[in-house]
């Protein structure tokens, strides 16, 4: 070893011992860039200040996420977009959205308006998911719920219809398939009731109370006719959105807390991962989408390639993940359901128009009969929502149950097992009726019932099946009674 190098050993060795003189610790050099930023001729000398920060690791990992921040304030101040967005993305990816600089770093870089790519999807695609929800730690199932598109109109204007279907909420809308503007809809929530959507040529959208003329409120195109969406689109947008990682677009939007106001989503796209989901494992981008009505935000992560599914939604303590995908559903055909049903298994006709997927605890074709319980929907709104369910009795439980057909606790029974949840009004007795149609006995009957102060009707069927009885029902309007016995009792016939 030469004398040279002995010198800067023993130079270093003094430097890092004597009292006073010590590195500089990650919030000295915190400190020093941000001294350096606020000239507008030393913002570059800032910059290494922030790397040194961002180099010491875990040690300084509560003051990386601000270095993360104010590196990216520096590449913007010297022109650099490319590199500020880098930043930033490293900012999000590695801290959660509720930190004060990853908040901040929403306004550095600009959002621009929504740019759009052809649609992805196929006519008749059903999706559903399951739903959970955190809770003291646990998560706590929370039902599921289901997306469809289907193709309407010509190949040169073409129109796609879209329903989304939960327990609680059920939604239709059918917009431009160029870009995806909103053409009409009717929306059913417990928390806003009914109200309906139009647009009009001008590209105004009207909103309205189902049955009432006089408009909640209207709204106008934005800038250059760009069209205000409805929030029930969300879900839909995001898989049509063309955006980088780390860039932010805006949509403006019906709000979802008061459909008289209209507020502006942003929506901002993470770096690309992998979401493993009971339906398969997918590569995806996540959309975050936030707004003064959703603060908190909402995470929807989004198939890259193919069909750009939507495969996972963070939504607050709620996570709803793919669960099936199917394909060619026809809106004037009615199929079998099980579609892939094993010979001696339990399976029915479905309707033309009406929606089901399984909701049992065991899904899929492999699901024991015993264990079957299926949610229906129907698109064409005769009725809202029902469920059908298979109940596994022995003979003389069935013999007791047969010999009180005609009591209304039977069918009290009926509500209970199928978990609808809400208060019973009062029963409508002249809708009780005893058949014999096709050579299967059932009981139909009819009850008021109050969910979220609204009130509906919910008919009630109670038949023979192999080894136990079937039981379904129907959510409907009032006065839809008729529709919904005669719907149910197509199903149960059809077993």
């Amino acid at each position: 070893m030469n004398r040279n190098t002995l010198l800067s050993i023993g130079a270093g060795f003094v430097l890092s011992s004597v009292p006073g003189i010590a590195a500089p610790t990650a919030a000295s050099e915190l400190e020093r860039g941000v001294e350096l930023m606020a000239a507008e001729a030393t913002v570059g000398k800032a910059i290494p200040h922030f790397e040194a920060v961002i180099r010491q690791g875990e040690d300084s990992n509560r003051l990386a996420a601000e270095a993360w921040y104010h590196l990216a304030k520096c590449h913007l101040a010297l022109g650099d977009e490319a590199a500020a967005l880098r930043c930033v993305t490293k900012l999000r990816d590695g801290w959660p959205a509720e930190n004060e600089w990853v908040v901040r770093a929403g306004t550095l870089l600009p959002a621009r308006p929504a740019v759009f790519r052809d649609a992805p999807w196929a006519g008749g695609e059903l999706l559903t998911y399951g739903a959970t929800v955190e809770h003291e730690g646990e998560a706590m199932d929370a039902g599921r719920f289901a997306s469809l598109i289907a193709a309407g109109g010509e190949a040169d204007d073409r129109v796609w219809s879209a329903w989304s279907f939960s327990e609680f909420d059920i939604s239709t809308y059918t917009f431009n398939g160029t870009d995806y503007r909103p053409i009409s809809g009717l929306f059913h929530s417990m928390p806003h009731g009914n109200h309906t959507l139009n647009t009009g040529k001008s590209g105004e959208v009207v909103l309205r109370n189902k049955g009432v003329d006089r408009p909640i409120a209207s709204f106008p195109p934005q800038g250059e006719g760009a069209p205000v969406y409805h929030f029930m689109q969300v879900a839909d947008l995001v898989r049509v959105l063309d955006l980088a990682p780390g860039t932010s677009s805006t949509l403006p939007m019906i709000s979802a807390r008061n459909p008289a106001e209209k507020v502006t989503y942003t929506v901002t796209a993470t770096d690309p991962s992998k979401i493993e989901t009971p339906a398969g494992k997918f590569d995806c981008i996540g959309y975050r989408v936030s707004s003064d009505a959703i603060p908190a935000g909402e995470t929807y992560w989004v198939e890259t390639e193919g069909r750009r599914k939507l495969v996972k939604l963070e939504m607050g303590p709620m996570t709803a993940t793919l669960l099936s995908v199917r394909d060619g559903w026809k809106p004037d055909e009615s199929y079998r359901f099980p579609e892939a049903g094993k010979p001696g298994s339990l399976s029915f006709t479905v309707p033309r128009g009406l929606v089901a997927f399984d909701d049992s605890d065991e899904a899929g074709a492999d699901a024991k009969p015993e264990g079957k319980r299926v949610r229906i929907y129907d698109t064409q709104l005769r009725v809202r929502a029902g469920i059908i369910e298979y109940l596994p009795l022995a003979p003389e439980e069935r013999a007791a149950i047969e010999q009180e057909w005609l009591s209304p606790e039977a069918t009290k029974v009926l509500l209970k097992v199928v978990e609808k949840p809400g208060t019973v009004i009062d029963e409508i007795v002249d809708a009780r009726q005893l058949s014999n149609a096709g050579g299967k006995f059932s009981l139909t009957s009819r009850y008021r019932i109050e969910r979220g102060g609204q009130k509906s009707e919910f008919t009630t069927l109670l038949g023979h099946g192999k080894d136990g009885m079937i039981l379904g029902g129907f959510e409907h309007e009032l006065g839809a009674g008729a529709k919904a016995e005669k719907l149910l009792v197509e199903i149960y016939l059809s077993f």
